[in-house]
């Protein structure tokens, strides 16, 4: 999106044809929300209704996540809470704490940023340590297990990852970002319960703070699915046991609609695509690749990640990136939008 708005800037410093302003079309209606946060509502629409043609759902329940930006731009100290009773001085402070762990979790994909562990306790780390004048602040926090904790320490970030510039680099834009994954939540939140509601079905909403109870009470390890498992006042007893996993589903669309590709300053560099559909395959299809010869020989099972009017297509496996002629695929399954793993 970013790259598509860099162009529309280039377009309109050129010297083009004259382009009548189209006011009629820039009026939003009641609940609007962007196109690239709508797609957040209306793919957790569809798996929902995927699952209600497989199972009997008699419920749903959300977790319907509110952040506080003042409670997050804000450290500890900068909370302001000397004209409270001590009671609510507590409470005040406890609901800041949790907050910010939650936000957190969502941005940091609840695993520890140095070593990607997910199976230990997570902590609240300062990437500049306190001991040598580190803040509170977002900027300076990350998410760390108790061992890449303590290993750390008080050495500087830049000296804990020397050996790892590359997730370093990764760290150092993230802690960047913002506040952007918060106000996502915060935007869709109210529209994905209007559109669950949609589908004739009981919807409850609840907070982390009940789910975090519910997980913790049954000793179960955090993972963003078995805090799902726990949304809720019915969250308070569920089975999940060590051979469950979870089917990882990742909306990838219906191939690319941009006709051609385009360099740098936005100019057309490649033709019109000719057909979206070549030999009976098309960019998402679930195919296997009997290889026979080459580097990668042998049997491959991936997505197409892309094909060629000339009849080559190309799969990722293995971090590889493979091309072959299409007589060498079969297809297992159409593209549906999305990936399964």
């Amino acid at each position: 999106m970013l790259s598509r708005a860099a162009n529309r800037h280039f377009r309109r410093s050129r010297k083009t044809r004259y382009r009548k302003p189209r006011f009629d079309n820039r009026t939003r209606p009641k609940g609007w929300i962007p196109p690239s946060l709508k797609h957040r509502v209306l793919t957790t629409v569809s798996i929902a209704k995927k699952l209600l043609r497989f199972t009997p759902v008699s419920s749903i329940a959300v977790e319907s996540v509110k952040f506080n930006f003042s409670l997050l731009e804000l450290s500890e100290k900068d909370i302001s809470i000397s004209h409270l009773e001590p009671k609510e001085a507590e409470s005040v402070r406890y609901y800041a704490k949790i907050t910010v762990r939650a936000f957190l979790l969502k941005k940091y994909s609840y695993k520890c940023v140095y070593c990607d562990n997910k199976t230990n306790t997570l902590h609240k780390e300062h990437v500049e340590s306190r001991a040598v004048g580190g803040s509170n602040r977002l900027s300076n926090l990350v998410l760390a297990c108790k061992p890449c904790n303590m290993k750390k320490g008080k050495m500087s970030v830049d000296d804990f990852l020397a050996d790892k510039p590359e997730r370093l680099k990764a760290i150092k834009a993230k802690l960047k970002k913002g506040l952007k994954d918060a106000a996502a939540v915060n935007t869709t939140r109210l529209a994905l319960v209007k559109a669950l509601k949609e589908l004739k079905l009981p919807v409850t909403t609840s907070n982390g703070v009940i789910t975090s109870f519910n997980r913790r009470n049954q000793g179960y390890p955090k993972d963003h699915w078995i805090d799902a498992a726990c949304v809720g006042n019915d969250g308070f007893k569920v089975a999940i046991n060590n051979i469950i996993k979870p089917l990882v589903i990742k909306a990838v669309g219906h191939g690319d609609r941009q006709m051609c590709r385009v360099d740098k300053y936005g100019f057309p560099r490649t033709k019109t695509k000719a057909s979206k559909r070549v030999e009976g395959f098309q960019t998402g299809d679930l195919v296997r690749l009997s290889n026979p010869k080459g580097k990668y020989v042998g049997e491959y099972i991936s997505r197409l990640t892309s094909i060629r009017g000339r009849g080559y297509f190309t799969i990722k496996a293995n971090e590889a990136i493979i091309d072959n002629h299409s007589k060498h695929f079969k297809l297992l399954q159409r593209g549906d939008g999305y990936a399964y793993s």
